[in-house]
């Protein structure tokens, strides 16, 4: 009984080193301005024999004045130098079209009115993100038409070892209390 209860929390514990999970965040993008286009770049290598399987992008409190205005995010392939960077420039559309993968378009539909934006990946992101992530230097490509605000942004990413699916730590948590209540039953019937 006891080589099967330390079976089982050696299996748990064994588990829960299959999953890694980041979060990138910038309070540099605050305040995007439509004369200018703006990179957030991250030099961060994924560790040797993980790939990313799930990503999401939020901008916590973002808002513009006007219903029209337009924000376009691209995931780029190499941004540099890392973090958050201006140029200046304005045009309609996306500058950086073209440049890398487009994620997604944000038109505020509520002036003035802070929302929480949360955008989650697709498979066709997430095996871009993968490619772009392997040399350890990828980032986003940000272009207003107009002003937006915003009170942070935040970039999720979760990976897993050899392909094996992400178990969060509560899963584990869960999973282990229960075959440990498993083996306490099982220790009572005997």
């Amino acid at each position: 009984m006891k080589k099967l209860l330390l079976c089982l929390v050696m299996l748990v514990l064994s588990m829960s080193g299959m999953a890694g999970a980041t979060v990138y965040t910038t309070n540099g993008l605050n305040y995007l301005d439509g004369s200018s286009w703006y990179t957030w770049g991250i030099n961060q290598t994924i560790p040797e024999g993980e790939t990313i399987q799930s990503a999401s992008l939020t901008f916590s409190g973002i808002y513009a004045p006007y219903a029209t205005d337009t924000l376009y995010v691209d995931l780029l392939n190499s941004v540099t130098p890392a973090g958050v960077s201006s140029i200046s420039g304005s045009d309609v559309g996306d500058h950086f079209a073209g440049m890398g993968t487009s994620l997604f378009v944000y038109q505020d539909v509520t002036p003035y009115h802070p929302d929480t934006l949360t955008y989650i990946f697709g498979d066709t992101q997430i095996t871009a993100l993968n490619d772009y992530a392997s040399d350890g230097n990828f980032g986003f490509g940000l272009d207003p038409d107009c002003w937006f605000k915003s009170s942070g942004v935040s970039f999720n990413v979760a990976t897993t070892s050899g392909g094996a699916p992400v178990p969060e730590p509560t899963t584990m948590l869960l999973l282990g209390c229960g075959l440990a209540g498993l083996g306490f039953v099982r220790r009572k019937k005997s």
